[in-house]
């Protein structure tokens, strides 16, 4: 990936560069959810951090008060807020040196804002994962799951049309090669990083 203002060096993508800046993407964005994210909170609400990894966040529960519990199960997902808007901000209004830079920065604010979007989508709706348990129990109950449901979905499509410009500087050539080079950064990240790397380590 070279200069993200070039046609030719926009044409090529080299694939290791693309994986290696996914798996660097994906393990940042665990690391602001679990640890600076639930850890953080867990630590600061007076409580014992026991251990985290890639898919969750061992915090002793036990001496927290209820409101304690859940700042510490809102914080994962607030400190997604918090990196994807400044990285949204970064993406949107710099200039890159490179192209490798440009996608690193850009996959950074995709990913944060995805996952965000889809936590709120679906945790507070089916009661399950870190909003579905910050809202169980709170009233008015349904109200809210469906107001944090859509907001979830509102994020999830002002993503593709935020993110949408930034990421034409990526590509180059005939409308054809546009789009296999679309699926090529977007979708390898997704299913090789996403989909098996991270789910293999959630497995161990």
């Amino acid at each position: 990936m070279g200069e993200p203002t070039s046609e030719t060096d926009r044409g090529r993508h080299d694939w290791p560069t693309v994986l290696a800046i996914g798996l660097v993407v994906y393990v940042l964005a665990k690391l602001v959810h679990e640890a600076l994210g639930h850890g953080l909170a867990c630590e600061i609400m007076g409580s014992e951090l026991k251990g985290f990894s890639s898919s969750w966040c061992d915090c002793d529960k036990d001496p927290l008060k209820e409101g304690a519990t859940r700042v510490v199960k809102g914080a994962g997902p607030i400190a997604h807020r918090l990196a994807r808007a400044g990285v949204l901000v970064v993406v949107v209004r710099r200039s890159f040196r490179t192209g490798a830079a440009l996608y690193f920065v850009w996959l950074c604010a995709a990913v944060n804002l995805l996952m965000g979007g889809g936590y709120l989508m679906v945790d507070p709706l089916f009661l399950f994962g870190d909003w579905g348990q910050f809202v169980d129990g709170l009233d008015p109950n349904l109200p809210l799951r469906l107001a944090l449901t859509g907001v979830g979905v509102a994020i999830s499509l002002g993503t593709f049309f935020l993110l949408r410009a930034p990421f034409q500087r990526l590509l180059g050539g005939t409308e054809g090669a546009r789009k296999r080079r679309a699926r090529s950064l977007c979708w390898t990240p997704y299913f090789l990083v996403g989909g098996l790397a991270m789910t293999g380590a959630a497995l161990l």
